[in-house]
């Protein structure tokens, strides 16, 4: 798969910095490889979404590889980060056991261990600047009438699909950012509790996208680093 670092323009404060976003491009053939792994996976995602609502074989089996490939690039990203940096980690994915602690990732560095979620959304339009300052928040815990409660994690990251999600399996190419994160301090501090159009939901949110962290930046608070745009932009057009 190929990175490529994408920046966008935060209007939503006239700061007139730039939010990045860390992409990749993945062939329809590296789709497949990870379409066991999801088929495993759809089985413990959840029946019905946030609202109520009941999902189909293919939604659950969409949802579970849109969290397998964003669970993948974020790994990714984070040893590749880790290692052109002098970082030591180990990073290891967790098993579903409940919706209560669920958990993506667990990043051990000297400094300890910290545990991240990654959330997963698509969206249709085509203006980035739009999507990150005025469409989109990035999401941390959450309670649903189904899940009363969530522990919270030390991070969450935002992975971005440039089309719906349940339409996952009809892509001939993939493309997934990691849009931007939060640390759990972050989103008690200026975050706020929103529904996201989902009845009987409340999501705990930093909105928009673009005043929370770029995708370099959650990756280096991740790892303990410096974050150093001249590395990141070294991974430009980069292979994996």
């Amino acid at each position: 798969m190929k990175c490529e670092l994408v920046g966008i323009s935060k209007t939503f404060d006239n700061s007139k910095k730039t939010h990045y976003s860390i992409c990749f491009v993945l062939s329809k053939d590296e789709l497949n490889s990870y379409l066991e792994r999801a088929k495993e996976l759809s089985r413990s995602v959840g029946t019905t979404d946030p609202s109520g609502r009941p999902r189909t074989e293919n939604e659950k089996l969409c949802r579970a590889l849109a969290g397998v490939v964003s669970e993948e690039i974020c790994s990714t990203t984070i040893k590749e980060y880790a290692r052109l940096m002098k970082r030591n980690l180990f990073i290891h994915t967790k098993p579903f056991l409940s919706a209560l602690d669920q958990i993506d990732l667990t990043v051990s560095v000297p400094q300890g261990s910290f545990d991240i979620e990654i959330r997963s959304s698509g969206h249709f339009k085509q203006n980035l600047v739009e999507i990150y300052n005025e469409n989109f928040s990035i999401i941390g815990w959450y309670v649903t009438y189904a899940k009363a409660e969530e522990n919270r994690k030390d991070f969450y990251v935002t992975v971005l699909f440039p089309f719906s999600i349940d339409r996952m399996l009809e892509q001939v190419e993939i493309r997934a950012c990691i849009s931007g994160g939060a640390t759990k301090e972050m989103l008690e501090k200026i975050g706020t509790n929103r529904h996201l159009k989902q009845e009987g939901a409340t999501y705990r949110t930093i909105f928009p996208v673009a005043k929370a962290f770029d995708g370099p930046e959650i990756i280096s608070k991740i790892i303990s680093a410096p974050c150093d745009m001249n590395i990141w932009r070294g991974l430009q057009n980069a292979n994996f």
